[in-house]
């Protein structure tokens, strides 16, 4: 079973991409810029949590989290695209 911290790194990085992307987007910021500042957020994110922890007594840098991390911005930038897609499609018709 995969352990609960890896669940939390995948699904926190899945979830900052989207709001952050679909936020950017509604605010009128271009589609490649809103997903080019939500992915390097999840990263910044992501190595200052590694860093931080293995500045801590007791803890390492964990590499299998950073791998969670980077599956759940993948997981968020194709969640994103297929909501902006759905969206589109109802807002523009063929």
């Amino acid at each position: 079973m995969l352990a609960e911290d890896k669940v939390k790194h995948f699904f926190v990085n899945a979830v900052v991409v989207i709001s952050v992307t679909l936020m950017l987007l509604g605010l009128g910021f271009e589609t490649i810029p809103a997903y080019t500042a939500s992915v390097f957020l999840a990263i910044g994110l992501s190595v200052g949590k590694e860093y931080g922890d293995s500045r801590a007594k007791g803890n390492k840098w964990d590499w299998w989290d950073i791998y969670y991390d980077a599956i759940g911005i993948i997981i968020g930038i194709c969640s994103s695209i297929s909501s902006i897609y759905k969206t589109e499609r109802k807002t523009h018709p063929s």
